[in-house]
């Protein structure tokens, strides 16, 4: 059968296998012969683990096709194998080994799945002895402890950026638990070796900034700006629509045409972006930048799925939970705002009204409450207009604020006002006097509007004999009436 070297991948070999080419070129000096290697035989292969001595093709991380059939052998039985002179034999040598002496010992090491041999190879005849069996099954021993040391090694690293992904996800996952997403990212930075990473969301033709963590300061001035358009984002957006990461060592290209050479001149030498994902629509991404010349790609390749998923689901739930909390606040002005003044309504009226006076009753101070009733809002809607009418109940809206602008103003409905004023005046007219004093201004300052006319009752809430906020109410609207009354204009509010 023809021989062949293939070149592969060692799978995790070459973590050990400077270690194991220790060991064949000790074991070579112990044995003072000309080779020694160390293999796995897979099938009718074997991949070269360590090597001393031999053949230039025989190169550690090799795979030798076909192997060599001693060491087949070896590996079949798990018996060592003595040839003193394979041209006597006519033992076979396709992998060119060179080897006319040959002595093959088991490795039993438990991290490899496919059979270990150490071989000791010479291209002269060798009378084998005790001594020299001896001699190599200790250095087997050394070679499997050796396999096994550094395999676990391999496990505790892998666990150890298997847990540093966990936290990054982790703290992505928990996002709404934490102020800002700068602690994750922080943690991501650190996890991937990257020195700068950002995340941005995208916001019509804008990628707007949500957060970023900088190791370098030099390149602050990268993630400076809120937003960008994402037509000079190019790396980013590409990444968006490919829905996959992308790495980029052009940074004036993968920036666009305004940080891209700022990025150069601070010695950025690649960029990556990663979507972030949420129902499979790219709605951010993540972009990461470093003056390494040659960063470190594969954690945060590997870890870009996971990170594109957690990411996104976290920071879509939070805008849909900002929508929601916008809509809530929306609906709250709704329900406790008269639309037509923008004053607190009936309901909003009570609800603020008895917290201010429990405040005034815990701070020991006195309360005005005032009621204003308009006059002749019929008359003005039936002769004039609803529109008209209207106008004169936003007039009177705005008389109450430019008031009591700092207080609890409400329309309760139809033409009644009230206002709650906490006040250190002794005198409840000096209140009144302040609204009086908004309402002279308002007409000296617009003497085209529709004139202004209500009747106003007063009650004072006295910290020493407090009352009820319907009490309060009840003694303020009869004293409206009481004034309306004394100015004769008859029993109708209207």
């Amino acid at each position: 059968m023809a021989w062949r070297r293939v070149r592969t991948d060692t799978g995790g070999g070459g973590h050990f296998a400077g270690d194991l080419d220790v060991i064949a070129q000790g074991c070579a000096a112990a044995l003072q012969i000309g080779g020694v290697l160390v293999t796995a035989i897979e099938g009718d292969a074997q991949r070269v683990l360590g090597v001393h001595g031999l053949p230039r093709h025989v190169l550690r991380g090799a795979t030798l096709v076909p192997a060599n059939p001693s060491c087949r052998v070896v590996a079949a039985t798990g018996k060592p194998r003595l040839v003193q002179d394979g041209r006597v034999r006519q033992v076979d040598d396709p992998a060119r080994l060179g080897a006319v002496a040959y002595a093959g010992m088991p490795v039993a090491a438990h991290a490899v799945a496919a059979p270990v041999v150490l071989a000791a190879i010479d291209r002269a005849p060798r009378a084998w002895c005790e001594r020299d069996v001896s001699v190599l099954r200790g250095f087997a021993a050394i070679a499997a402890a050796t396999i096994d040391a550094q395999a676990l090694q391999r496990r505790c690293a892998r666990l150890e950026r298997e847990r540093d992904e966990a936290d990054v996800l982790l703290a992505m996952a928990t996002l709404g638990a934490s102020p800002t997403l700068g602690t994750a990212l922080s943690r991501l930075a650190r996890h991937v070796g990257w020195a700068c990473v950002e995340a941005l969301m995208i916001d019509g033709d804008q990628l707007r900034s949500h957060g970023a963590h900088i190791d370098d300061l030099a390149l602050e001035p990268l993630v400076a700006e809120e937003a960008r358009p994402r037509d000079v984002a190019t790396l980013a957006v590409e990444a968006a629509q490919a829905r996959a990461p992308l790495f980029d060592h052009d940074v004036a290209r993968a920036l666009g045409p305004t940080r891209g050479p700022q990025a150069v001149a601070l010695g950025v030498r690649t960029v990556a972006a990663i979507p972030i994902l949420a129902r499979h629509e790219a709605i951010g991404v993540l972009e990461l930048m470093t003056r390494a010349p040659a960063p470190e790609q594969a954690v945060l390749r590997a870890m870009a799925p996971r990170l594109a998923t957690v990411l996104g689901q976290v920071l879509d739930r939070r805008r849909h939970l900002r929508a929601a909390d916008r809509r809530t606040a929306e609906l709250e002005v709704i329900a406790f705002h008269d639309e037509l003044t923008g004053l607190l309504n009936r309901r909003g009226f009570f609800a603020v009204a008895e917290s201010q006076l429990a405040r005034a009753q815990r701070h020991h101070r006195r309360a005005v409450l005032l009621f204003v009733d308009l006059d002749h809002l019929k008359h003005v809607n039936d002769v004039q207009g609803h529109a008209s009418g209207d106008a004169l109940i936003r007039g009177a809206a705005g008389v109450l604020q430019a008031a009591f602008g700092d207080e609890v103003v409400a329309r309760l409905g139809g033409d009644e006002f009230v206002a709650l004023v906490l006040t250190d005046e002794p005198e409840v007219e000096a209140v009144t006097r302040r609204l009086d004093a908004a309402l002279a201004h308002a007409r000296a300052t617009d003497p085209a509007a529709t004139p202004l006319a209500w009747s106003v009752g007063a009650a004072s809430f006295e910290p020493g004999a407090p009352c009820s906020l319907d009490q309060l109410l009840g003694r303020a609207d009869a004293q409206m009436y009481a004034a309306k009354r004394s100015q004769c204009r008859g029993g109708d509010r209207g």
